[in-house]
Parts: C-alpha cells; structure tokens; sequence
C-alpha cells in the first residue's frame, strides 16, 4: 500500500517512503525518471531533498506533488508540511501546523498529536492533569471548571478531560474514579517544539496575568539580572535542574495535595557579541555614508532652493527695474509729446504770427482806392529827379517783407 501523506508530519520522510514503495514495484521509477516528471534541471534533486541537502521552495513543492500523483487536499497538505518543517521562526512554524490541523485526513490519522497540540495549547490541560492527583478529584466537568484559576467552561472542562484520558496522562480506575496515569508525555521530533513552544507561551501568559488577577500574598514573581560568563551561566543552568528536581520530589511527597500552582523559571540573554563584528562595522559604515548623502543632498536641495529664492528676488528686481524703465520711458515720451506739442503750438504761433506779419504787407499792398474827385483839383506838386528815385527807393523796400512772408 502506497505511504499516504496524511500520516506524515515530515514531508522528506515521506518522500523517502514513497521513492522505496515506487522503486518495489519495479515500474522504472527512478530520480531520473522522477526529475523529468517535475522537470528538473538535476536527475539527483530528489535524493538531496530526501537527504536534507536542498530544501524546496513552495512553487518546488507543487511541482513535486504533481509529479507524486498528488492532488486536492493530499497535494495541499504536502506543500503545507514542508512550509512547517522548513519554517526558520516559531509566527510562521505555528501558522502553518494551524493549517494543517485544519485538514481531515490529519485529523484522521494524526489523533495523537492532535492530543497532544491540545495539551500544549492550553494552560488548563496539565493544571487538571495535576488536580486529579487529590484524594477528593472528581472527574466532572462542572466540579473541574469550577476550580480552575481563572474559571473555564464546563464545555472546556470536559473536552480537557476527554484529551488526557486519551493521551493516557489520567486513567480510569475499576471503581470508576479517574487518578493521574503513569504514561510519559512525548511528541514526535517533527512538531515537538510547536507544542513546547505552545506549552511555554501558555504559562508565561498566565504567570503575566496572574500579576493582576492573584492577590501578593498567593503568588510569589521575582527576578534578577546577573551578569556572568559561559562557565557561571552553565553552572546557573545546573543549579536551575537540580531546583526543579528537587520540587518535583517536594510535590511527589506532599501527603495532601490540594492547589495546582505553576513555578516557571527562565534564563534568556539581555546582552551579546554581534554575530559578525565585520558585517555589523560594514553596515555602520554604510549607515553613516548613506546619512552623509542624505544630508549632501538636503544642503544641495536647500542650496538649489536658496538659488531658485534668489533667481526670484533678481527676476522681481528685472520686473521692477523694466516697469520702472518702462514708466521712465512713458514719462520720457509723455514729456516729448508734451515739448514736440508746446513746439508745434510754438511753430504754430510763429507760423499765426508769420501769416499775420504777412498780411499786414499784403493789405499795404492793396491799391488804395482812387479818391472821388474833388470839385476842387488837387494841388500839383512838381518832384525833381533825386526825390523820384527816393520815392521809387522807398517802395521797393517796403514790399520785400512780403516776398519772405510767402516763402
């Protein structure tokens, strides 16, 4: 029978189980014949998959799912699982196993580690698992989650209970009561630290909870911040196990159990050397240059601006100076206009003048009229030679205003 994907929480060990299947029944399957299915570039890609030398990208996942036979959900829960088992962080690992819990065929076939991704899930389940160890447990629903802190539903309640008499961490005696089992809790490597995580996520939030929802005198938080080296933390790691085993003799002893309580302990690192002290100085560097031509580029950018400003300011001069230019100008030609006027009226009034000094010769000019003749003739007047000339003289003299007057 052919390896069905839905038993399988590692997609490489189900390729390696599909390729021995395949290769039993002696149909020429081959990586060979398998890379010119999903056309690939290498006949040996399959193998180094299969051995954890190349990952598969998702786009690479569907390609061998087609390749496999694989369709609907069976093709989607593949490329799901190696999203889960290539996952470099605990956001995307957890998002990915939601998803695949949401298929029915693992639901099906994986009802054990579905069990146990319940356990890990919520803070309750190993909280009653440690109840049922008083002389007095009743494994009723309503009797549970009345003693839970902070309370849970009975629907809750009875779906916990359902869940550890499954994993077989409480089992139901001949007489009906229900005790705390002997079975040893363990998870398959493929999906062990999404429930671990899980697990440590769960009480660390009920540890912050309980800061506000237990009163002091029912809790006890503390903390410290030390500074040591490899050597010290090691030793402190030590001394953190034999702690623990240590309080879970005190609890094996305890004659009448009666509380639950959770004693969480955690070392983490606040501090460390870089990684890379080159890649980090690299990146400083490159920091600091990219600063420096930001800043090159704001003070370009505001002498640019300071130049357009000024452009401005000699464009408003240039405006300014060509109105007023202009208005000189106009004030110029208004004034020429002015004097050419005051001159033409000058000319013209020389020129009334002219024609009025002309017209006075031409009236003298005019014959006079001859006088009626008198009853009485005119005395006669006898002129000599030098007082005709004289007379003639004197005409000529008086007509040449007339002669300039015309021209």
């Amino acid at each position: 029978m052919a390896p069905d994907v839905f038993y399988y929480l590692d997609y490489r060990a189900f390729l390696r189980d599909l390729y021995a299947h395949k290769k039993a029944e002696g149909r020429g399957f081959s990586y060979r014949s398998f890379a010119r299915r999903a056309k690939l570039g290498s006949p040996s890609f399959l193998k180094l998959v299969i051995e954890g030398q190349r990952n598969l990208s998702l786009e690479m996942a569907g390609r061998f799912a087609s390749a496999l036979g694989l369709s609907g959900d069976a093709a989607d829960y593949f490329r799901v699982l190696v999203e889960l088992n290539q996952a470099e962080d605990s956001a995307t690992r957890d998002a990915a196993y939601d998803r695949l819990t949401a298929f029915r065929g693992y639901r099906n076939a994986q009802r054990l580690d579905a069990a146990h991704a319940e356990y890990h899930a919520h803070w309750y389940l190993p909280a009653i698992r440690e109840l049922a160890t008083r002389p007095d447990f009743e494994a009723d629903p309503e009797w549970v989650a009345d003693r839970m802190r902070p309370p849970i539903s009975n629907a809750e309640a009875k779906k916990a209970l359902d869940v550890l008499l499954e994993l077989g961490l409480l089992v139901r005696r001949e007489d009906g009561r229900v005790t705390q089992g002997e079975a040893v809790l363990t998870t398959g490597a493929e999906t062990r630290g999404v429930h671990i995580f899980r697990y440590h996520r769960a009480m660390i939030g009920r540890a912050s909870a309980s800061l506000d929802e237990i009163p002091g005198a029912e809790r006890d938080i503390s903390a410290v911040t030390l500074c040591l080296g490899p050597a010290g933390i090691e030793k402190l790691k030590e001394k953190v196990r034999a702690f623990r085993r240590e309080i879970i003799q005190l609890a094996t002893q305890e004659k009448r159990p009666r509380d639950v309580v959770q004693v969480n302990v955690q070392i983490f690192p606040l501090s460390g050397e870089p990684a890379n002290p080159a890649s980090r100085a690299a990146s400083s560097a490159k920091t600091a240059s990219s600063a420096k031509t930001v800043s090159a580029k704001t003070v370009s950018a505001k002498t640019v601006s300071a130049k357009t400003v000024s452009a401005k300011t000699v464009s408003a001069k240039t405006v300014s100076a060509n109105a007023k230019t202009v208005s000189a100008k106009t004030v110029s030609a208004k004034t020429v206009s002015a004097k050419t006027a005051s001159s033409a009226k000058t000319v013209s009034a020389k020129t009334v003048s002219a024609k009025t000094v002309s017209a006075k010769p031409s009236s003298e000019l005019t014959p006079s009229p001859k006088p009626a003749p008198s009853s009485k003739p005119a005395p006669t007047s006898k002129r000599t030679p030098t007082q005709s000339a004289t007379a003639r003289a004197s005409r000529a003299k008086a007509s040449t205003p007339v002669a300039k007057a015309e021209e």
